[in-house]
């Protein structure tokens, strides 16, 4: 409808600015001493006419929607799509890796059936070993008190201290002195290991994470390795803020050979940009249109 207006416009300027309009002339070609002024008149505010026309709003609205069938087209939304997941792949991949490591300490089954032999087993082991406790050192006590209030009989020792000594040491050293040791020293060896996974996720950042990843035998590229460094600091450390951006994580190739940009970046400058700029002008064009308009009444 605009080019139809414009080229109506500049067609009627035309025709108006032809020499047999301005000075018209007869048949045989004598001068018909005739001046058109209309035509002559015309010529300006036609001329801005059009020009407010090509300049105008809506000029700007169709290259702001010939702007967005570019930008998204299906062709254009699925190569945005592939190249998001391919440069994010890695992400993926890193994040199921920590999930299936640690699915069974943040299962809430598995936290539930703890819980429940927290509850109800390893309960009554605790009271068990409790009890026995208590029979150990009652034991103890009344050897100390027979060997305090009668140590001699007579010439000789007496029976009594010893013998409940004897039934002290038999009874405990079984039932409750190895069992505590066995449990403590698998305790000990299980706490060990995950002490220093605790520490280690406690200062783990991006240097550490590129530190031990020869460790741990892993090979990547440098860019995903740096990729994967910054996910560490973004999510673990919590060095980037309480609320990260993931589009800033995720790198793709840049325009120069060797460089890469955050695929926020490309989103920003080849998407939102263009976008932008496109109804940026929509707004350009409807503060001026009407001036332009007036102008040319």
């Amino acid at each position: 409808a605009v080019t139809l207006a414009v080229d109506t416009v500049d067609l009627m300027n035309g025709v108006l600015q032809l020499p047999a309009n301005l000075h018209p002339q007869g048949s045989l070609g004598e001068d018909l001493l005739h001046t058109c002024q209309l035509c002559g008149n015309l010529a300006g505010p036609l001329a801005s006419l059009s020009s407010g026309l090509r300049s105008g709003v809506g000029v700007a609205l169709a290259a702001a929607r010939t702007e967005v069938q570019q930008q998204l087209s299906g062709g254009d939304r699925a190569d945005l799509q592939s190249q998001l997941r391919t440069s994010a792949e890695p992400l993926f991949m890193f994040k199921n890796t920590i999930r299936d490591t640690f699915a069974t300490f943040i299962d809430p089954s598995v936290f539930g059936q703890l819980d429940q032999h927290l509850n109800t087993s390893i309960f009554a082991v605790v009271n068990v070993f409790c009890l026995l406790a208590a029979l150990v050192i009652m034991s103890a006590l009344i050897s100390t008190s027979c060997w305090a209030l009668r140590e001699r009989a007579g010439e000789s020792y007496a029976r009594c201290p010893h013998r409940c000594s004897l039934c002290t040491m038999c009874f405990a050293v079984p039932c409750f002195i190895m069992p505590v040791l066995v449990i403590g020293g698998i305790l000990g060896v299980v706490s060990i290991p995950l002490a220093g996974m605790c520490l280690t996720m406690d200062v783990m950042d991006g240097p550490t994470f590129r530190q031990i990843l020869p460790a741990l035998g892993q090979t990547m590229d440098e860019n995903v390795e740096v990729m994967m460094a910054s996910f560490v600091d973004e999510c673990i450390a919590g060095k980037g803020g309480s609320n990260p951006n993931l589009m800033d994580m995720v790198t793709v190739p840049g325009n120069a050979t060797g460089s890469t940009q955050s695929m926020r970046s490309q989103l920003l400058s080849t998407v939102k940009e263009p976008l932008d700029a496109a109804f940026g002008s929509i707004d350009t064009a409807m503060g001026g249109s009407s001036g332009a308009l007036a102008e040319s009444q």
